[in-house]
């Protein structure tokens, strides 16, 4: 139970600043060339031209024109760019696999921080397959049958006693630890999913 409330201190850690890195992430900036092409075109502008020297005239003025069609395109570059960073951090916030795996990582990192390196923690390859058979990794997929609900289909009373009761047993994160605890006390056997082992073919 220490084990528990220990996990449970770091959920209130760890949620919090992986929300933190999403939001770091979706406000991702690439280097800023609005300035270089402000500063260009007025370069350009400033440029006068020498009637004795029509030549170099002609150079500076296509001098400028190059540099200023060049910060020009890095701006354009810069807008794609920034678009296509905040699409794909949409894309990896909203993906229900994505977030799965990253609290399947997140969930071992924790069992062998707490309960030690020499402890049987399962691995995220696991505790993933058993979401998939459960739930086809949803966060919410509630059994017509039962009460079962969540990535690993956990029973109201089932997920009373795992500890993590004050979370909801459909976020991915407390889910993954629970079960992620589950296994490292059993030596990574996984009785209550019998029902699904058909499909996962682990103990």
């Amino acid at each position: 139970m220490r084990t528990t409330r220990k996990i449970i201190a770091m959920l209130a850690i760890a949620i919090p600043v992986g929300w933190a890195l999403g939001a770091g992430l979706a406000h991702f900036v690439p280097p800023d060339h609005t300035a270089r092409a402000d500063v260009v075109a007025k370069a350009a502008a400033g440029t006068t031209c020498d009637a004795r020297h029509p030549l170099n005239c002609r150079r500076a003025v296509a001098y400028w024109k190059h540099r200023h069609d060049r910060a020009e395109a890095a701006v354009m570059w810069q807008k794609r760019a920034r678009l296509h960073e905040a699409e794909r951090v949409g894309e990896l916030l909203l993906s229900p696999y994505a977030r799965a795996v990253a609290a399947a990582r997140l969930a071992e990192a924790t069992c062998i921080a707490y309960l030690g390196p020499n402890h049987d923690c399962p691995p995220p390859a696991e505790t993933l397959l058993i979401a998939r058979c459960e739930s086809g990794i949803q966060e919410h997929d509630p059994n017509p049958a039962s009460t079962a609900d969540g990535p690993h289909q956990y029973l109201d009373s089932t997920w009373a006693g795992t500890g993590f009761g004050m979370f909801s047993r459909t976020d991915m994160l407390p889910s993954f630890l629970a079960i992620e605890l589950f296994g490292a006390n059993h030596h990574r056997t996984y009785s209550p999913w019998a029902a699904s082992r058909g499909c996962h073919h682990l103990r």
